[in-house]
């Protein structure tokens, strides 16, 4: 599917979430919508991938951006230790109520993931430089913070 293709179906995608999301208090017991972004790191090693969950429609619009080319945005979040969530094969997560897509951050939280899974006690926050956006996709489950 091309980029743009991804761009319509990104945008009915978020038009829903906001509607599902004035709706969320009334329904906090159904199914809750996140987004799964797929993020490519290029470091010096070459590309790394790791998962985000995304619930907030400001931060779904920053991935949907980034996935389509219209902002070079990086992630940056708080990291969570207490398992992987969405983030498949690693140990740790971003906090999904503590995430964003900004255009500068400190250098202290540049990385790939596999520092952020090597080296625990320096990674208070992961915000990769060199990311895109690979895929973007809707989820209907509860984030679920262990410990």
């Amino acid at each position: 599917m091309s980029f743009s293709a991804k761009g319509a179906l990104t945008a009915v995608a978020l038009a829903a979430a906001g509607t599902l999301a004035a709706a969320a208090p009334a329904a906090a017991a159904g199914p809750q919508l996140s987004y799964l972004a797929t993020i490519r790191v290029d470091g010096g090693g070459g590309a790394q991938f790791f998962k985000a969950r995304l619930i907030a429609p400001d931060d779904v619009q920053g991935a949907s951006d980034n996935l389509n080319g219209t902002s070079t945005r990086h992630i940056n979040g708080r990291v969570v230790r207490t398992g992987p969530d969405a983030n498949a094969g690693y140990t740790w997560h971003l906090d999904p109520y503590d995430v964003a897509f900004v255009d500068i951050s400190a250098e202290v939280c540049d990385g790939v993931p596999s520092f952020v899974a090597g080296d625990p006690a320096s990674y208070v926050r992961f915000c990769p430089w060199r990311t895109r956006v690979v895929d973007l996709l809707a989820r209907y489950d509860p984030y679920k913070p262990r410990g």
